[in-house]
């Protein structure tokens, strides 16, 4: 193959063999950018109830072995850019990829903004729009459901982990709904309805969910606050690392 364009997710060291096969110009799209700080956050995640296993999921990508990729792509005249989906996160490129970009580039995601669906709903109601694997938490948000009883949690997304390290939900209570993988005008609906869209993640760049709740002008409730979108458009409740659980409080 003799593509134009290789365009990179992210990177991870299995990319490496890819790149160096293909003589195309690189973009580097820093989707998730992990420096060492957000690495080792990452890093004190556990799951309640397994107690001295490493959930799945946290493994460091090795990023940072994309300053190899960029070094003998210079020794080669090859082009390379970086970009990422906010221009906040333009400082952490250096230190998650061990590299010193010349200049980098804004690459935003795109997101249609739909026509409002439904009215809001009357009662509280709020939604959970993630993977329900352990870097998301989703335990936090049934522990936050269990407090708050008055109020109906939607759960969208599925689990992609299985097994010790996983997350399998026990004890639910009936004030939540797991709706699994949801699309289109059934996914709109839910968040237009919505009082806001609550995310439990240990560690976020700026999520897709996070814009797709705010072009039907539903507000955020986060642990988390890239490009200070939580805190412009919604509550940050604060920064709580480990398991999460003691953050149930700051969330209700």
């Amino acid at each position: 193959e003799k593509p134009d364009l290789l365009l990179t997710i992210d990177y991870r060291a299995s990319y490496r063999e890819i790149i160096n096969a293909v003589r195309a110009p690189v973009i580097l799209w820093a989707r998730d950018p992990r420096d060492p700080g957000d690495l080792r956050r990452v890093e004190t995640l556990r799951i309640p109830g397994q107690e001295g296993v490493v959930p799945q999921g946290i493994s460091d990508p090795r990023a940072h072995t994309f300053g190899q990729v960029d070094r003998r792509a210079r020794w080669r005249l090859r082009r390379i850019l970086l970009a990422t989906t906010a221009e906040a996160f333009i400082d952490k490129l250096p230190a998650t990829y061990a590299v010193r970009p010349r200049q980098a580039f804004e690459l935003p995601n795109i997101v249609q903004i739909p026509p409002l669906p439904a009215p809001r709903s009357p009662t509280p109601g709020f939604v959970f729009l993630a993977r329900l694997d352990p870097i998301k938490r989703p335990w936090v948000l049934v522990e936050v459901a269990g407090r708050m009883p008055h109020a109906e949690f939607l759960v969208l997304g599925r689990a992609y982990l299985t097994g010790p390290g996983a997350w399998q939900p026990e004890d639910v209570p009936p004030n939540v709904r797991f709706l699994d993988h949801v699309e289109g005008a059934a996914k709109t609906e839910a968040l237009a309805s919505s009082w806001a869209l609550v995310n439990t993640a240990i560690s976020e760049s700026l999520a897709v969910s996070f814009l797709e709740a705010l072009a039907v002008r539903t507000p955020l409730v986060s642990c988390v606050d890239p490009d200070t979108v939580v805190s412009r458009f919604g509550m940050f409740v604060g920064r709580w690392d480990g398991d999460g659980m003691e953050s149930v409080p700051a969330f209700v």
